[in-house]
């Protein structure tokens, strides 16, 4: 939402989700999750629908902060609970906690309990290196990488049917 609410286009909002995927994946791993649960319904299907409906209420919290409004401001004005605000908390000292580095959990934390602004926020996640989610998701994944940078199906590792 945020990044809708800045004007950010659909490369800045699909950046932001791939690379929150990564995170919220090695959480998973971390906690002992299975990190294939992250590339199902559960995981990028929710994380998709939480991202873009504009009827999410995570959606509308991140959007009407792109627009400026403060988070007081928008959780008066509501008559829904917005689960990610209290969620950004718990995860950003869960990861400090096991030692994970989520860039994105962070900033969105520092955005909502520090009073961090958007442009700092968007500032510290644009100034760190690139990194290359896929092959973070393959490794957290197990999942041997194809010559594209996608899955290799051809070797079907870790694909097999049990039945």
């Amino acid at each position: 939402g945020v990044s809708d609410g800045l004007g950010m286009g659909n490369n800045g909002r699909a950046a932001i989700i791939t690379r929150g995927l990564a995170e919220i994946s090695k959480l998973a791993e971390a906690k002992g999750g299975n990190p294939m649960t992250m590339l199902s319904l559960a995981g990028v299907g929710d994380l998709m629908l939480t991202c873009t409906a504009q009827m999410s209420r995570n959606y509308t919290v991140g959007y009407r902060l792109g627009k400026g409004e403060t988070l007081q401001q928008i959780q008066e004005s509501m008559n829904e609970v917005a689960e990610g605000v209290k969620t950004a908390y718990s995860v950003h000292f869960l990861a400090k906690e096991l030692g994970i580095s989520v860039p994105i959990c962070n900033q969105v934390y520092e955005v909502l309990y520090n009073d961090r602004s958007l442009e700092d926020a968007l500032s510290n996640l644009l100034d760190r290196e690139a990194g290359d989610e896929m092959t973070e998701i393959h490794a957290i994944c197990s999942l041997p990488v194809g010559p594209l940078g996608g899955p290799n199906f051809s070797t079907r590792s870790g694909w097999e049917s049990t039945g």
